[in-house]
């Protein structure tokens, strides 16, 4: 049984990847495309990543 459960979190993971790299990588190209110089704006994915990464944190109790 424990074999079950490795190979539930290994695809679970695996499918969790691949959401990511869809979703949050052409996020992060498309904005990286929106600055006109080579150099990305850095508060631009400032903002992204903060906010990105605060949609994951439950608010506090």
């Amino acid at each position: 049984m424990p074999e079950l459960s490795i190979l539930s979190a290994f695809a679970v993971g695996l499918l969790g990847g691949v959401y990511c790299v869809g979703m949050c990588g052409g996020i992060v190209t498309a904005l990286s495309f929106a600055t006109p110089n080579a150099k990305p704006d850095i508060g631009m994915l400032l903002g992204y990543n903060v906010g990105r990464v605060s949609s994951y944190v439950p608010p506090a109790r």
